[in-house]
């Protein structure tokens, strides 16, 4: 391994300059691609299910409901996440979170058979997820915060990989129901059969698990060593030893307290409200009421997956456009965001109204859940880098962590606005 220098946040291929070898750089590309996904995998895998959920608690709005816990936690962990970096490392965040998330998933397709349509089996459900989602925004952020303080590379391929196992997740949710529904009588599946969607959460739940030993093998890798040690040289310059061994147990460097938080805040406020309107705009519409327009000639449950396959497909170029950040600034993101208010008043008008030309195709639904996906990944992505762009190196965790608390208020306020829109929806 070559000398150790600091690190230059403006070249690309940093890591290998620091004398890395390419072996371990690629691990790190896997590791990031793989570990965003699986940091939220659980909350593709209940979407991906909301039929079956749909079918077991028919009493209930579960479309709009189900979506909702994960948005609604994600601001408690906003408040928390700063003090909780100080007690737990990045690693101890990642494993502790991911296999709290394992248990939940083996657990809740059971609870929600076992008690179909119970008041009981509704609520156990709804505070199985409510946990997951405190978890999963625990693991997000975290991971966002981490990949932050070390290059504009690797927060893209976190941020990528968040969307291209939500993809998977997809194909794969499509996969059982054309398997089962080849196995079942007269090729029809049944919406509330547990096995097809038993098998389905324990797939996850295996990926989940292949996330835990890439994340061991990462924090045993010449990468993870380097990139501490570099980062550590670069911030804590006259602490020397003690420095370098308190790092190598938690990567987070620099001071972190609500007091710079708000400095980091107040330095990348505009991307923060920009973030904001963006991810309300999308959970205003997305998932809840752009599911519930009727496709015709189009089961629900395919009409569902082919949806969020679609976004999910779409959310992937959107954030590998924003990777490349020599092509866009702030006046791009603004734009994009500006567009967007269009696009989700077409998204309403196809799900409100019926009968009206070209509005109430098939076609046009898909181009618009793919502009608001392709969208929302550049500006997504583009965010999470110009923001941290704005703050020195000690700093960089929390520009992570304000950019997540910008996605986890847009989140809420946008579920909650998606709330209003329930009896909007063509065909109820």
């Amino acid at each position: 391994m070559g000398k150790l220098t600091k690190y230059d946040s403006e070249t690309e291929d940093s890591y290998i300059n620091l004398g890395g070898s390419y072996s371990d750089d690629r691990l790190a590309v896997i590791y990031f691609l793989w570990i965003g996904g699986v940091s939220v995998c659980s909350t593709a895998a209940v979407i991906n299910s909301l039929e079956y959920f749909d079918h077991q608690f028919e009493n209930h709005d579960v479309k709009f409901i189900f979506p909702l816990p994960s948005m609604i936690v994600s601001i408690i962990v906003t408040f928390i996440i700063t003090p909780l970096s100080n007690m737990l490392s990045y690693s101890t965040r990642v494993v502790l979170t991911m296999t709290l998330v394992i248990i939940s998933l083996c657990v809740i397709p059971f609870v929600a058979d076992i008690f179909k349509g119970t008041m009981f089996g509704f609520f156990a459900c709804l505070g199985i997820l409510i946990f997951m989602g405190f978890l999963n925004n625990i693991c997000y952020a975290s991971l966002a915060g981490f990949t932050s303080q070390i290059d504009k590379k690797y927060t893209a391929y976190f941020l990528i990989g968040i969307a291209i196992v939500g993809l998977g997740m997809s194909f794969l949710k499509i996969g059982f129901i054309y398997v089962f529904k080849q196995l079942s009588p007269n090729h029809v599946l049944d919406k509330g059969a547990v096995l097809p969607n038993a098998l389905y959460f324990f797939t996850t739940v295996f990926m989940i698990f292949v996330g835990l030993i890439l994340h061991a093998k990462f924090l045993r890798s010449e990468f993870y060593f380097t990139r501490v040690r570099q980062r550590v040289c670069s911030v804590f310059e006259d602490e020397g030893e003690f420095a370098l061994n308190r790092a190598e147990q938690n990567p987070a460097t620099g001071k972190r307290d609500f007091k710079t938080l708000f400095e980091v805040y107040h330095r990348t406020r505009g991307y923060f409200w920009l973030m904001i309107v963006a991810v309300t705009q999308q959970n205003m519409f997305y998932p809840g009421l752009a599911l519930q327009k009727k496709i015709v000639g189009m089961e629900d449950e395919d009409k569902t997956v082919s949806i969020v396959t679609t976004f999910a497909l779409f959310f992937i170029i959107g954030k590998k456009i924003g990777q490349y950040r020599e092509y866009y600034d702030k006046g791009t993101i603004i734009f994009c965001t500006l567009i967007r208010f269009i696009i989700i008043a077409l998204i309403f008008v196809q799900a409100r109204f019926d009968n009206i030309p070209i509005v109430e195709t098939a076609w046009f639904c898909y181009l618009n859940i793919s502009l608001l996906a392709l969208s929302l990944g550049v500006i997504n992505v583009g965010i999470f880098i110009l923001s941290a762009e704005l703050v020195p190196d000690d700093k960089k965790e929390l520009s992570g962590f304000v950019s997540v608390m910008a996605v986890n208020f847009g989140s809420l306020f946008g579920g909650l606005a998606s709330l209003a829109l329930t009896g909007h929806a063509g065909g109820h």
